[in-house]
């Protein structure tokens, strides 16, 4: 507890990345220059059996940055390309109603499916 305090600066304000519904998320370059994200539960949603044993995590950041599905499958640094990429996923989910993973759909990937309809002629 005491190391996530001072990794945090107590928990500060300028190391806040993002607030969600479970906690807050508190960025963090560890000495060896990994950046690591520790996210601290929210009281009120952490059942009381688990707030003894479950009070942080450490989350790794990898670069790049970003939720699989959307990242060009040749992403090598960010640029405009990758943006247009990124950009024509979120056009097909919203074409399609699907979203750009879904493991309960055949395929799972959203351009894997809208490749199979543009080889068959459909789209």
């Amino acid at each position: 507890m005491k190391n996530f305090r001072q990794a945090t600066e107590n928990f500060s304000p300028t190391r806040h990345i993002g607030k969600g519904s479970h906690g807050s998320i508190y960025k963090v370059a560890l000495r060896d220059g990994i950046v690591v994200a520790i996210k601290r539960p929210s009281p009120a949603t952490t059942p009381k059996s688990l707030k003894m044993k479950l009070s942080y995590y450490i989350f790794y950041l990898t670069q790049p940055a970003g939720t699989i599905g959307y990242l060009d499958p040749s992403y090598t640094s960010p640029g405009t390309k990758n943006d247009v990429y990124s950009f024509g996923v979120l056009l097909l989910e919203i074409i399609s109603c699907r979203r750009a993973i879904d493991v309960l759909q055949t395929p799972a990937s959203i351009i894997e499916w809208a490749m199979s309809l543009i080889q068959l002629d459909q789209m």
